[in-house]
């Protein structure tokens, strides 16, 4: 072997070796650094466009029914409470349900503890909107709010409720409407 290195012919393959592998090592890790970066920016670009479009998608679908929410909360009186039947009530809920089918419920809690709801859903005799969240969060603002994710009494579902505080001409308040979203409608959003 000592023979060989000290050679013309194995000086020469070393030297060639030499300056054939060390610029083929630099070209193949430069080339390998460019393109693990260029795919890293590629599915980052990737992700953030879907990441856009999924909060423009949810943005619109929800601000439109922020602005839904305030409408009927201006349109609801007291004039349309008549017991549980309400047909003035349920006649415009049943029209938005409707129109609307990615909504789970729309419903009303009044001042004094009444509660109609699109679609009609059995309640537990002890059920008072008053007491629950969606009502009290809406009874403290002037504005549409959401409420933190719950399991709803009717359905069992993960829901967010949308509600809005509804006053009458002199600024009192006479009830709350609400629009449910199941966690699954907004997450099939995100599929």
């Amino acid at each position: 072997m000592k023979k060989f290195f000290r050679s013309l012919k194995g000086r020469l393959i070393l030297s060639f070796l030499f300056i054939l592998i060390v610029p083929a090592l630099i070209i193949g890790s430069f080339g390998y650094h460019t393109s693990k970066q260029s795919i890293i920016d590629e599915v980052t670009s990737g992700i953030e466009g879907n990441i856009h479009t999924l909060d423009a998608t949810i943005t619109s679908t929800i601000g439109a029914k922020l602005h839904d929410v305030g409408v009927l909360a201006k349109r609801v009186n007291s004039s349309f409470y008549d017991g549980d039947k309400s047909p003035e009530l349920r006649k415009i809920f049943s029209q938005y349900a409707e129109l609307h089918p990615e909504i789970q419920s729309i419903y009303v809690g009044t001042h004094d503890g009444l509660f109609i709801q699109e679609p009609k859903v059995n309640m537990p005799a002890d059920y008072d909107p008053r007491k629950r969240d969606w009502y009290k969060l809406a009874t403290q603002s002037i504005k549409t709010v959401f409420t933190p994710s719950y399991i709803d009494a009717a359905t069992n579902d993960y829901i967010v409720t949308m509600s809005h505080p509804i006053y009458d001409v002199q600024g009192n308040l006479i009830g709350v409407v609400g629009l449910d979203i199941t966690l699954e409608e907004i997450t099939d959003y995100a599929l």
